[in-house]
């Protein structure tokens, strides 16, 4: 994976280092963000239905 320094070397913009450099980078951070908010969801969701069951 190319560092940013070497990317900034060879004058890449600014969506080149986005795209190519932190969203890889940031991409398992992203999907266990999601994950961890699904599985929120899914418990409010069951609380919701034990509650409304009553």
């Amino acid at each position: 994976m190319p560092s940013l320094e070497l990317m900034k070397t060879y004058a890449a913009s600014q969506w080149d280092i986005f795209r190519k450099l932190r969203l890889p980078t940031a991409l398992p951070y992203i999907f266990s963000a999601l994950k961890v908010g699904k599985d929120a969801g899914d418990d409010r969701r069951d609380c919701q239905n034990i509650s409304a069951a009553r």
